[in-house]
């Protein structure tokens, strides 16, 4: 939930490909990685750190009440430790290196939440 709402005018060279990227990564069904990408977009544009941690603080708030609905982590992690076979070569390196006893940075679990969400639907499947 967006508790405020400050107005930033951004040239339309920065906003035009953001715009684009997060309608694309929206579409997709990848929202967190839509919110991830445009901030990188807002850094490289040289746009205040303003915009870069409301959108952060959100995407925390989003993440930990997705996180505390679903689980934690280490559940995560087991799930996809048992599926490992049917994870990308890339997604079983990131999931080997995960340990258990250092809990991963936010971004990391975002991940880590996206690949056993997508284990869970595949398993209902």
């Amino acid at each position: 939930m967006i508790t405020s709402v400050t107005t930033i005018t951004i040239p339309s060279s920065t906003a035009d490909p953001n715009g684009y990227l997060v309608r694309a990564l929206a579409a997709s069904g990848g929202l967190k990685g839509a919110v991830v990408a445009l901030v990188r977009g807002l850094e490289n544009a040289g746009v205040d750190d303003v915009v870069e941690q409301a959108l952060e603080q959100e995407s925390r708030r989003d993440a930990l009440s997705s996180m505390h609905s679903a689980g934690t982590w280490r559940s995560d992690l087991a799930l996809c430790k048992k599926r490992l076979s049917m994870l990308t070569e890339r997604e079983r390196a990131f999931v080997t290196s995960i340990g258990w006893r250092k809990q991963p940075t936010l971004m990391q679990q975002f991940w880590l939440r996206d690949i056993a969400d997508r284990q869970r639907r595949d398993r209902c499947r």
